[in-house]
């Protein structure tokens, strides 16, 4: 049994990585947000888009109940069958976040948009000197 696959203490032992190994799994894992806004912004955005989303459920369900007064068995089916039937096509339109993309991704990406403005800025005409 090699050295690195005992367990020692009831833990396994950990690798020893170079250091381009850790940043290689860093840049894998480490995740961001790449929607365009403010990063900060997706703590307050998300939960609040999800909210309107569960409001619209519910308020839809409020205008199909009071729709119909008088209830009997098979009026109750029928509510209850139109209810399920919005809540599937809500639930089918919720809001979902979109999943946020490796660091590696990203940064290859912004290096990317850098150096086509660089380019760009080259190609402007730069107004004469007066």
């Amino acid at each position: 049994m090699p050295v690195s696959d005992r367990i020692i203490g009831g833990m396994p032992r950990k690798q020893n990585l170079t250091p381009q190994e850790k940043k290689s799994r860093s840049l894998a894992l480490d995740r961001r947000n790449v929607y365009g806004a403010n990063d900060k912004a997706s703590r307050k955005i998300v939960p609040r888009r999800k909210q309107i989303g569960q409001m619209e459920l519910r308020r839809t369900v409020a205008q199909r109940l009071t729709a119909r007064t008088p209830v009997d068995a098979d009026v109750a089916e029928a509510i209850d069958a139109d209810v399920r039937d919005v809540q599937a096509q809500k639930n089918a339109k919720r809001f979902k976040k979109a999943p946020d993309r490796p660091l590696r991704d990203a940064l290859a990406g912004y290096t990317l948009n850098v150096g086509l403005a660089e380019i760009r800025a080259k190609r402007r005409p730069r107004p004469p000197r007066p």
